[in-house]
């Protein structure tokens, strides 16, 4: 494969692969390189920090928002008193 082949021409070299999944990775470190990353592993972990980023924000907006319509529905109870 071409991690054979990058570690035929340049031995020393610090070669970084990309892998499918955990069977993938063994086999590119077996065949010599030095690291691999699973980028579908990344993408998908990189996704559900961003939609739980976006779950917590939503959820922090809609706590804020019901303290104050609390407060607008006081205010008015007072006001029409």
């Amino acid at each position: 494969g071409l991690v054979r082949m990058c570690k035929a021409i340049a031995p020393h070299a610090t070669i970084i692969a990309t892998a499918d999944d955990a069977n993938h990775e063994q086999r590119l470190r077996a065949e010599g390189a030095s690291a691999a990353v699973r980028v579908y592993e990344v993408a998908g972990d990189s996704l559900a920090e961003t939609l739980m980023g976006s779950a917590r924000l939503r959820r922090r907006t809609d706590a804020i928002v019901g303290r104050l319509a609390g407060t607008l529905a006081s205010v008015a109870t007072v006001l029409a008193a």
